[in-house]
């Protein structure tokens, strides 16, 4: 009796690490799932070209041959994603109507990731919701996405339309909330029409 008392208290010693471990390599697999590759992955697959794909199934030792649909599916498969669209979810609806540069760039000490538009930028949000159009033009955008901070500057002009209403903004640089569009004009006038 004493044996098997031993027996499994060294079994349970063993295991719950065993299956803690397990715990925590799935945890990892979802947050891997996260980052920018699993979430740029499905266009990158379904925009590359047939020479791209060729290469792609190579490198991770998937067969390379067959069509660009073959190629496409053998990889979706592969890194376990869908290319099903998400569903549309009702919101703000942002337009880039110009620029002549983009930069993506993360602060990992910050946790944060941000996009930097410039060259004669007008950007257009609408808020569907409340039937609510923000136009902005600048010189330069940088957008904050994880605290969805936007910050506009150089020959900025900030309009606002509700309705038959016109609200512009003038000024040298613009900083707002995308949340709730509360923010700070510096160096500027109004004009209301």
């Amino acid at each position: 009796m004493r044996k098997f008392l031993l027996l499994t208290a060294l079994l349970l010693l063993f295991a719950f690490p065993a299956m803690a471990q397990e715990q925590q390599e799935s945890n990892a697999q979802q947050g891997e799932k996260e980052t920018l590759f699993y979430r740029t992955l499905v266009r990158d697959i379904e925009t590359a070209s047939y020479i791209e794909l060729v290469e792609w199934c190579r490198t991770v030792g998937v067969p390379e041959n067959g069509d660009s649909d073959a190629l496409k599916k053998r990889l979706l498969d592969y890194f376990e994603v869908s290319s099903q669209p998400p569903e549309k979810k009702k919101g703000d609806t942002f337009i880039i109507r110009g620029s002549d540069k983009t930069r993506y760039f993360n602060v990992e000490q910050a946790d944060e990731s941000y996009v930097t538009i410039s060259g004669g930028v007008t950007l257009e949000v609408n808020e569907e919701e409340k039937n609510i159009l923000h136009q902005i033009q600048a010189d330069k955008l940088v957008y904050n996405q994880k605290k969805q901070l936007m910050t506009a500057e150089g020959n900025v002009i900030y309009t606002r339309k509700v309705k038959d209403k016109d609200e512009k903004y003038f000024g040298d640089k613009l900083s707002f909330d995308l949340d709730d569009w509360s923010g700070v004009f510096f160096q500027g006038i109004s004009e209301k029409t």
